[in-house]
């Protein structure tokens, strides 16, 4: 079998993200199969290429951190850790193989690439329309409200790939039309289903992708920076502000769901203080959100099984150590590809698709699920992607507004 062929097969499970978020974890699994058999690869060089860069062994280094972690948490989670030790191994492989794959391969999975996405779409679009008609027919006893939660993971895909997706059309059509209806349709889905960080997330990669194409490079900074320094500071902002007054203000004014929300940060941030250094140790917010009823007390505080943000959630668990090692990993991995950028299009990618992704993590999940770690690989793949055909282009075209 062909490779590029393979690549396909991956793809056919992106429209099944909308009932299981775990078909991420499919498609992230299948996809490096497909890479490690391909006829060109030579695996051993596959393998030493993905762990030789410094971002890949930041992240290996952190992922040992957590396990030593396990000896001062307050419940033994091995299984837990090896899941996502492995997800971020196989999104770190994935990424080395889109890197080193033959642009012919890539050229001949564009078409399947395209239709997976536009399936996800249809299937999202279908559902919305039809009430959860087809994710409800085992599920007869939830309300619409209760199918729609079930379709997050397909949304927060389509959220986190939407602005590379956008950019591939850009490169294949050369125009701008199907490019914009395509990331109107994603922004109306996510604003339609109410899950508020989806449609926030596709805005907020827009803006910063027109912002700059407007002002260039120095703006691709500026807003990374910016988002790096609001996430790092986010414990300690929930600690001053996440009072029991405002979750009754988010409550009654806003939603329910970001009342509780605030509450928990407000909840996570003491216990980040009690071990800021190292943490609570991996997994213990599972075990340390159980302090509390399922609804704010009096004082605010609230159970859950994670903080609803991934830096608030590596805070608590891996405490500073985790958060730098995390930081660095992160900050080395986006300035090799700017780096490496000679146009205004590619660096608006890369920062459009970091402040898609960054909203659903400060929003909405925690760090070491399988399937939210399997979207950031997929989309950190996707980038890479775009980045390889605009390479190969090589046109002013499809660079400029």
């Amino acid at each position: 079998m062909q490779p590029w062929v393979s690549y396909g097969f991956a793809l056919l499970f992106v429209p099944l993200v909308a009932w299981s978020r775990d078909a991420s974890v499919v498609v992230l699994t299948l996809s490096v199969v497909a890479i490690t058999h391909s006829q060109w690869s030579n695996r051993s060089d596959l393998f030493k290429s993905a762990f030789s860069s410094s971002a890949a062994k930041l992240l290996c280094l952190m992922m040992l951190f957590a396990g030593l972690s396990l000896a001062w948490s307050p419940q033994f989670s091995p299984l837990p850790l090896a899941q996502a030790s492995l997800t971020v191994i196989l999104c770190v492989v994935l990424c080395a193989g889109v890197q080193h794959l033959p642009l012919e391969d890539i050229q001949k999975a564009i078409k399947s690439t395209v239709v997976a996405g536009l399936a996800l779409l249809a299937v999202l679009l279908v559902e919305r329309l039809t009430g959860g008609f087809f994710v409800g027919l085992h599920r007869n006893e939830q309300t619409t409200d209760q199918l729609f939660n079930v379709m997050n993971g397909g949304l927060v895909f389509m959220a986190c790939i939407s602005i590379p997706a956008m950019c591939l059309l850009r490169v294949r059509t050369g125009n701008w039309i199907w490019p914009a209806i395509l990331i109107g349709v994603c922004f109306a889905l996510g604003l339609s289903y109410r899950m508020d960080a989806v449609p926030v997330a596709v805005l907020a990669g827009l803006l910063s992708f027109l912002l700059i194409q407007k002002w260039g490079t120095r703006m691709a900074v500026g807003i990374i920076v910016s988002i790096g320094i609001v996430s790092v500071g986010w414990a300690l902002l929930a600690a001053i502000w996440a009072t029991p007054t405002l979750q009754v203000w988010f409550t009654d004014t806003i939603h329910p769901n970001w009342g509780h929300r605030i509450a928990i940060w407000g909840r996570a941030s003491e216990l980040i203080h009690q071990r800021i250094l190292l943490g609570h140790g991996f997994d213990a917010a599972r075990a340390l959100g159980q302090t509390a009823g399922l609804t704010p007390d009096p004082a605010g505080r609230t159970s859950f099984l994670h903080p609803h943000n991934g830096m608030i959630h590596l805070w608590l668990e891996l405490g500073g150590v985790g958060v730098s090692v995390f930081t660095a990993a992160l900050i080395v991995a986006v300035r090799s590809v700017l780096s490496k950028s000679s146009t205004r299009f590619i660096a608006a990618l890369v920062t459009g698709t970091f402040s898609a992704t960054a909203t659903i993590w400060l929003f909405s999940f925690g760090v070491w699920q399988p399937w939210w770690i399997a979207v950031m690989g997929l989309a950190t793949a996707a980038v890479m992607i775009v980045i390889k055909l605009a390479a190969a282009v090589n046109s002013p075209q499809s660079v400029d507004l």
